[in-house]
């Protein structure tokens, strides 16, 4: 009845089943990261086009393989990268960019902290990126069991409130 899917996203994509509901529980930017011992031994990508010189880390799952999606000024561009290690495991992508492997595309909230100490540099800060999405799916019917709407409910309000307690406590 209900389905959980966490995926990039960007302007312009079609959802491939659209008779489903989607309530979006999360959406964050997905940045390019790299460390400091990388960029000395790879000078830092000025542009996306730039990112064929590089070796870049990226998961099949998150950002559709080797097409990561940026935008500037209101103009979306989809870029093949180099084809240099793929895994579906973002952790292993965020372990192998703080150990100098290549340049990664990831959400935010898992390398933020990274980017704070200073083990990872964001780079390419001027252009947007796609967003990491974790969305809710379901059928639309006139009627529910109850027992899945109270879940669907229930679901949608922990997230939000947890969600609003970090935002508050990242604030200044």
């Amino acid at each position: 009845d209900f389905s959980i899917r966490a995926q990039a996203t960007y302007k312009g994509k079609i959802d491939l089943d659209s008779s489903d509901v989607r309530k979006r529980l999360i959406s964050e930017p997905l940045v390019t990261v790299a460390s400091s011992v990388y960029l000395n031994d790879h000078p830092a990508p000025q542009t996306p086009e730039d990112l064929a010189n590089h070796r870049c880390l990226y998961s099949k799952s998150l950002v559709s393989g080797n097409k990561w999606q940026f935008f500037l000024n209101g103009k979306m561009s989809i870029y093949n990268i180099p084809n240099f290690f793929e895994c579906d495991n973002s952790e292993i992508l965020k372990r192998l960019a703080l150990n100098h492997a290549g340049i990664a595309y990831l959400p935010k909230s898992l390398v933020g902290e990274d980017i704070k100490q200073g083990r990872l540099n964001s780079i390419l800060d001027n252009y947007m990126a796609s967003t990491f999405d974790i969305s809710l799916f379901y059928k639309r019917r006139e009627h529910y069991p109850a027992r899945l709407s109270l879940f669907k409910d229930y679901l949608i309000e922990k997230l939000e409130a947890r969600l609003a307690t970090k935002r508050k406590a990242e604030s200044p």
